[in-house]
């Protein structure tokens, strides 16, 4: 049967920090996207026109710029309002082999439409890294060492190409865990990425 567990949030804990510290942070999803965790007011989203995606994971980065971007002010509250439930099978548990890639893609034509691109460049560039590494790792649980060897060096090289270098990467705004492992993305250490993630699912 498919696992489930119950899942315990407070986006308060974000309180006082910086709307453009949550943008960036929501874009590399150092913090959670999710819709169901912000209440918007009808008319920015009218106004904006902003709607989900057909992404099958990870619509809500799209969302949650778009919201954002556009709020002028944001506040949080302290009371638990919603409750849900994780399943072994939902869409976030979804068996892609690189499920944040083309989100991260279109992000970065979204901010481009806006005209906001050179602000958040630096962003986009550390969720191009991030997705790569999420996806590297989650392949290593998935495939032999010699296939995963394979697909692994094809998404490092394929980000690496996606990659602006005339912006930085805002390692500020990354998960630690991408921070920890992009050492070894970016010296195509893939060996060591697949001998920690195989080590982590047998603890």
């Amino acid at each position: 049967t498919n696992s489930e567990k119950k899942v315990s949030e407070k986006m308060s804990v974000y309180m006082g920090t910086s709307l453009d510290d949550i943008i960036r942070s929501q874009m590399t999803g150092k913090i959670l996207w999710g819709g169901v965790r912000k209440a918007v007011k009808r008319e920015l989203l009218i106004d904006g026109d902003i709607r989900f995606t057909s992404h099958q994971v990870g619509e809500e980065a799209i969302y949650s710029f778009s919201v954002l971007h556009r709020a002028k002010t944001i506040d949080f509250i302290d009371t638990p309002v919603y409750k849900y439930w994780v399943h072994g099978d939902s869409l976030s548990h979804t068996d892609m082999d690189d499920p944040w890639g083309e989100v991260a893609v279109s992000l970065i034509e979204q901010t481009k439409n806006a005209g906001v691109y050179a602000c958040y460049a630096d962003t986009l560039n550390a969720f191009l890294v991030t997705a790569a590494i999420v996806s590297i790792d989650k392949m290593a649980n998935k495939y032999c060492f010699e296939e995963y060897r394979i697909k692994a060096c094809e998404m490092i090289a394929r980000t690496k190409q996606r990659l602006d270098p005339n912006f930085s990467i805002d390692f500020k705004h990354m998960s630690v865990k991408a921070k920890m492992l992009y050492p070894f993305f970016k010296m195509n250490l893939i060996s060591i990425v697949y001998l920690i993630a195989r080590g982590r699912r047998l603890l």
